[in-house]
């Protein structure tokens, strides 16, 4: 089992010379992006981590901008839907814990 991870399925046709997938935040702000050259993968996956490496906030709304470039340049953008997280499931030390919109903490033993 993967825990805090999100997929994102992008359809694209042949022809792709890089993309890039971009998470903002609800303020607009760049909270991670992931990119690539060549055809786009059939999955990406992201395990919900900003750039500087601490999780996303769960209080928060997220959404996400595709954008691939083919071989002549042109451009093309696909804006995902607004997403947010009910919880977070994190390492800390030898235990995992899980954290939720109410701000609690609960450990959840060993896995």
């Amino acid at each position: 089992m993967k825990e805090n991870l999100i997929i994102f399925l992008p359809e694209f046709e042949k022809g792709i010379k890089n993309w890039e997938l971009i998470i903002y935040s609800q303020k607009g702000e760049i909270i991670k992006k992931i990119n690539g050259k060549g055809e786009v993968p059939k999955a990406i996956y992201w395990d919900l981590k900003k750039e500087k490496g601490d999780y996303l906030n769960v209080d928060e709304i997220y959404y996400a901008i595709f954008i691939a470039y083919d071989f002549l340049g042109n451009q093309t953008k696909i804006l995902t839907p607004l997403f947010s997280f009910d919880g977070l499931i994190y390492q800390e030390k030898d235990k995992k814990s899980y954290y939720n919109k109410s701000g609690k903490n609960f450990s959840i033993g060993n896995w």
